[in-house]
């Protein structure tokens, strides 16, 4: 029999040690360094401002736990932890049954999952799922790396590097890039550019994924246009992560995307960073065989789960 309580009634000391459970599987598994990330939500938690759940089994033993918020009518069911498939089950239950999350109008969750369990869970409760590949390059740091530059772009092109004043251009070259792409509901939902504004946002002001790494981070433009650019963030000490690239739809295919990449490692390995990671879609043939060749290897596997709420009411 699964129970879940209210995480904000559960003690620090309990959810504690749920974060640096979960903290040390990410490090250890993709070299992700979570823990700047899960002083936020503990704040938040503290503070009742941010709803979730902890499992337990009919002996009291936590079992799971999870957290969820509600942002432009979709709720975003964050972790996703389970032991079990029944506190996977419970879990997702409680959250979307939850009071806060009546308004919601559509419910989604990118997960690192921890049981194949929680794939069923979800497939079960009507979630439509896209695999995305967890993917990785070894880098040959400043010390010893070769003096070997990865020179300029293919003509009629040039790099710029990052600056915050190049928000609005990014925010209009992904809503280009990715307009009519099943991939983009992860990102912007509806293909709105106030979404997208939000999630570059969040990239280059909040730790979500990684801490913004403008060092790493470039565009490309051809005649004042801005038609590529690729945006990095910081994991660890020692892993850096392409959160996100894209090169405009008129611009594809001539090897624009192929130098964004090349750039962003020889910087990553210029920065004392010794791997660099990124996420694709499995359905993204085009780009899994742009990084296969450019020599990142697979080495996990997260979910993204999208579901409409208006339906089933």
């Amino acid at each position: 029999m699964i129970t879940c309580e209210d995480w904000r009634e559960t003690p620090a000391s309990v959810v504690g040690g749920l974060f640096d459970a979960e903290c040390a599987r990410w490090d250890g598994e993709l070299g992700w360094d979570c823990r700047a990330a899960s002083r936020l939500l503990e704040l938040a938690r503290q503070n009742g401002h941010l709803p979730g759940l902890v499992a337990r089994d009919g002996r009291g033993r936590v079992v799971g736990w999870t957290y969820f918020l509600l942002h432009d009518r979709t709720l975003q069911i964050g972790n996703l932890v389970a032991g079990n498939a029944a506190a996977a089950a419970a879990l997702l239950d409680g959250s979307l049954g939850a009071r806060e999350s009546r308004p919601a109008l559509r419910a989604r969750t990118f997960v690192f999952p921890d049981l194949p369990t929680i794939e069923s869970a979800l497939l079960d409760r009507g979630f439509d799922i896209e695999h995305y590949t967890y993917m990785q390059r070894r880098l040959s740091t400043a010390a010893d790396r070769p003096r070997k530059a990865t020179g300029s772009p293919p003509a009629p092109y040039f790099v710029d590097r990052w600056s915050r004043k190049l928000v609005p251009e990014v925010v209009r070259l992904l809503a280009r890039a990715y307009e009519g792409m099943r991939q983009a509901r992860c990102f912007a939902p509806d293909g709105r550019l106030e979404q997208w504004t939000t999630y570059v946002g969040q990239l280059v002001e909040t730790p979500a994924c990684g801490q913004f790494e403008h060092r790493v981070s470039s565009v490309i433009r051809a005649s004042g246009e801005l038609v590529g650019a690729v945006l990095a963030t910081a994991l660890g000490e020692r892993t850096a992560h392409i959160a996100q690239m894209a090169v405009a739809p008129d611009h594809r295919g001539r090897g624009v995307g192929r130098h964004l990449v090349h750039l962003a490692c020889e910087r990553a390995g210029s920065g004392g960073f010794d791997r660099l990671t990124l996420l694709v879609a499995q359905s993204n043939d085009g780009a899994r065989r742009l990084y296969e060749r450019t020599g990142f290897e697979a080495v996990g596997e997260f979910l993204f789960a999208d579901k409409d709420l208006v339906a089933g009411r």
